[in-house]
């Protein structure tokens, strides 16, 4: 029998760990960067919330909703406008339940009708929704070169009585830093 190049068992043996080790290295990678991103993206949706609930005055309610030409729903459209204005919030939606743009930063969008996408579904029956994708929802025509990348965070609006869901928020911010964190680490 013709004998060619014999690996050693200990060879075999550093070799299977060699790619055991990579393996294992990779998964936790992974598993880091997709943590990283939740973490990134949960304190995101936290500080947004806060800063938007405790900078609408007056808040959104259902008074507000069924009329949004009203003195109140004025103030909320300028209150959207104002907290636009940074540069870190990049576009703010308040929908109503039935897909209808009832108030934003921007005028061109307020009266404008949309089919509920998955993200702000959740939000209208009471959870919390995230997503970070290009700009390329058919709503989403007016945050295009907004950013590269958007981070959309969509929250329930709730009623009077704390439970019931009266609308939603959806808020676009760059999602640049939070992609660059996830690639560095």
């Amino acid at each position: 029998l013709p004998s060619g190049p014999r690996i050693g068992l200990r060879a075999g043996v550093l070799t299977i760990s060699a790619l055991l080790v990579a393996g294992t290295a990779f998964a936790v990678s992974s598993n880091v960067s997709d943590h990283l991103a939740q973490a990134a993206i949960h304190e995101t949706v936290r500080t947004t919330e806060s800063l938007l609930l405790g900078a609408m005055d007056p808040p959104v309610s259902e008074a507000a909703l069924s009329d949004p030409g009203s003195q109140t729903g004025q103030a909320i459209d300028a209150d959207l406008a104002r907290l636009t204005a940074s540069g870190r919030v990049l576009r703010i939606k308040v929908w109503s339940p039935d897909g209808r743009v009832v108030f934003s930063d921007l005028p061109a969008l307020r009266g404008q009708q949309f089919a509920l996408d998955e993200d702000l579904g959740a939000a209208i029956h009471g959870d919390v929704s995230t997503d970070i994708s290009g700009a390329s929802d058919p709503e989403n025509v007016f945050e295009k070169g907004l950013a590269d990348r958007l981070l959309s965070i969509y929250l329930p609006i709730r009623g009077a009585d704390g439970t019931t869901v009266i609308g939603a928020y959806e808020i676009y911010e760059d999602a640049a830093p939070i992609e660059s964190d996830i690639a560095t680490t």
